[in-house]
């Protein structure tokens, strides 16, 4: 292992073997005194940077932003967890993947974009991020993982590209502030308590494309106004998707041809729904 210093803050170190081309790369293992801003280095004795290990600079108060180099393609589990004062990162386009707990409770942290070219993030990256407001998720991430956004309580934007086919349990559960979510065409699959506590939610547009929504998906929704359905859907129950929304909520099923619509007053009193996961 070794150390550098950069912007006052010192960079542990350690060099490995890439097992498919046999080329040298480094890894940043720890960051300690970091203070501020930190711009981490895309090479470390000639070598390039490619991932921050895990935990690496997890519990860093000091810590206000980061810029992670573009030769960087994988950042760690818990890498920056607890940093509660970060409140700016920026993830380059050479990352493929983002490990569990990533960002998990940066309380400081306002708005992340999520670049293209990420394949995998894990779950709960960023989890209890309690003044995130803007996030931006890639087509190239297929899945949004459980718990990724859990209890974002000031989450108020989610763009989400068409790209994206499932959202796992939990993912946006506990997001007080959510008034709207505008899913992608081409997603398939809605987790159980998905969106679950989001009590600001307003209004659900579900893309022809879903096939399925998990139990209390929505549950707990208590100002949801209007739900919008594909008339196909209309045979099946609903009731364990919304429990514990308000009782005014409406159903709105289009009609996939003539672009009608249908509503029926309640859910309660609904025949409708996307098939919910037993």
């Amino acid at each position: 292992m070794g150390e550098i210093k950069i912007d006052g803050a010192t960079l542990v170190y350690e060099v490995g073997t890439s097992e498919s081309d046999a080329k040298q790369y480094v890894s940043i293992v720890e960051g300690s005194d970091v203070q501020g801003h930190i711009k981490i280095p895309a090479e470390i004795e000639g070598l390039p940077v490619k991932y921050i290990e895990g935990n690496a600079f997890s519990g860093c108060k000091g810590l206000t932003g980061v810029t992670i180099p573009d030769s960087v393609v994988w950042i760690g589990e818990s890498a920056f967890t607890a940093a509660l004062n970060l409140n700016y990162v920026k993830i380059p386009t050479s990352v493929r993947g983002i490990g569990e707990c990533a960002f998990s409770c940066c309380g400081g942290l306002w708005s992340v974009e999520i670049p293209e070219g990420v394949r995998r993030v894990g779950f709960s990256a960023f989890l209890m991020c309690y003044n995130l407001v803007r996030v931006t998720i890639p087509s190239t991430l297929g899945s949004i993982p459980k718990w990724m956004f859990s209890d974002c309580c000031s989450l108020l934007h989610v763009k989400m590209s068409q790209g994206v086919r499932s959202i796992d349990r939990k993912a946006f559960s506990g997001c007080m502030g959510l008034t709207d979510i505008t899913l992608p065409p081409g997603i398939t699959s809605i987790g159980e308590e998905a969106f679950s506590g989001c009590r600001a939610l307003k209004r659900v547009t579900i893309p022809d494309s879903v096939t399925c929504i998990g139990k209390h998906a929505f549950s707990g929704c208590g100002n949801l106004e209007r739900v919008s359905l594909p008339r196909r859907s209309e045979n099946k129950s609903l009731e364990s998707a919304f429990v514990f929304c308000s009782p005014k909520v409406k159903i709105v099923y289009r009609d996939g041809e003539d672009g009608g619509m249908r509503e029926t007053a309640d859910v309660g009193r609904s025949r409708g729904g996307v098939g919910v996961a037993e």
